[in-house]
């Protein structure tokens, strides 16, 4: 069930699969972060990012496991949380004190190809000096119907 062409070919005639992480690809070198300080002093980390579809099949998203570090504690994680990604937002609108996280983004990622993400993290901790993002393994995969 590791085989890719395998697990694609049976996801698109219609077969549940449990998604996993080695499904997706996420590029390092497409990260880009935006801390925000929002009307009442709270801040938030903007994440923007790359995303591959590995599977010979329409996908959608899937959620994304952060996972932050402190500088002075780098082999322990100061905690992690799951983020599903949204659409683009605009800074003003982030700024707001009431801006609650929008819906998520649940347009299909093409077969084989690469699209873009953003995710937006409230309550990150204090001491986050670096973090991890990897795709989460979820019950069953996201096809998209044709």
């Amino acid at each position: 069930m590791n085989n890719r062409w395998f697990r694609s070919t049976l996801i698109r005639i219609g077969f549940d699969m449990p998604e996993r992480a080695s499904d997706w690809w996420i590029e390092p070198e497409s990260i880009k972060l935006r801390w925000i300080t929002r009307d009442n002093g709270s801040r938030t980390l903007l994440v923007h990012g790359m995303i591959q579809n590995l599977l010979a099949a329409d996908m959608i998203l899937p959620q994304l496991l952060i996972t932050f570090f402190a500088a002075d504690q780098p082999d322990q994680a100061l905690c992690s949380t799951v983020a599903h990604a949204i659409h683009p937002i605009q800074d003003d609108n982030i700024r707001e004190s009431s801006f609650l996280n929008p819906a998520w983004d649940l347009s299909p990622a093409a077969a084989e190809s690469s699209r873009p993400f953003t995710i937006l993290l409230e309550n990150v901790p204090e001491k986050t000096t670096d973090f991890t993002l990897l795709p989460t393994m979820q019950a069953t995969s996201t096809p998209i119907p044709h």
